[in-house]
């Protein structure tokens, strides 16, 4: 659902919005993740430098392990997390993901007060990488599946998104291939669709739909709201997706 955080717009899904602990959304292309924290009043969060390598490493993210004190704005000292999935249950420090065609999924346990950000393209979906997210939470932070809510941000859509058959059997060794979220168009080339399979790990992991918030905005076919690599023919730009716990 497009919002506001201030003057900024921003996507936020309703079953998150009910939760006054948390902070979270899905931003549009060129506005800084510095922006929207700025915007909604946040003194001195701590955002983690961070290097999407699109797969499933898992960071916990601390105070203690950031080498920051509470309250601290990340700086060119700290050190940079090298993964696609960010969990934590600290006040103050920001999960975060960039993506400008692949997805942001944003995770938070309503019992346990615990949070997740998670980059997925295809290689991240293929590795699972919102079913790492999962059960790290589960093992760091005693998460239930049933208390888990799950907001599936904007990405490039099915329609949109060509593959060929490198990545086919990529996810046919994963076991999400053949499925619906694969069609194939012609004998080299497949529609994929990130955020259907991403959904489907999710109802495998446990959730149930209503606790599953799917957004449904294609990056490719909006580039008024979004940047899109593949449309863009790889023009740098992106869009930053959030949640922390206040």
């Amino acid at each position: 659902m497009l919002t506001q955080v201030e003057n900024l717009p921003i996507i936020q899904a309703p079953q998150l919005q009910r939760f006054d602990w948390l902070l979270h959304g899905f931003g549009l292309k060129d506005i800084s993740i510095e922006d929207y924290l700025r915007a909604a009043g946040l003194k001195n969060p701590v955002i983690p430098k961070t290097h999407q390598s699109h797969g499933n490493t898992v960071h916990v993210c601390s105070h203690h392990d950031l080498r920051l004190p509470a309250g601290s704005l990340a700086g060119s000292t700290n050190p940079v997390l090298e993964g696609d999935v960010f969990v934590t249950n600290q006040p103050g420090i920001v999960c975060w993901v960039r993506s400008a065609d692949c997805l942001p999924i944003l995770l938070a346990d309503r019992k346990n007060k615990a949070v997740a950000a998670v980059h997925a393209g295809w290689r991240g979906t293929a590795q699972k990488a919102i079913l790492a997210a999962i059960e790290t939470m589960q093992k760091q932070f005693h998460t239930q599946t049933s208390d888990v809510i799950a907001a599936l941000g904007p990405a490039i859509g099915g329609r949109c998104y060509h593959v060929g058959s490198d990545v086919v059997q990529i996810f046919k060794k994963s076991g999400l291939y053949p499925n619906p979220w694969l069609e194939q168009v012609d004998p080299t080339h497949w529609y994929l669709d990130i955020a259907y399979a991403n959904l489907h790990l999710l109802e495998e992991a446990g959730l149930t739909k209503e606790n599953i918030y799917l957004s449904l905005a294609c990056t490719a076919c909006d580039l008024e709201k979004f940047h899109s690599f593949r449309r863009e023919k790889g023009k740098r730009g992106e869009q930053v997706s959030f949640i922390l716990v206040r």
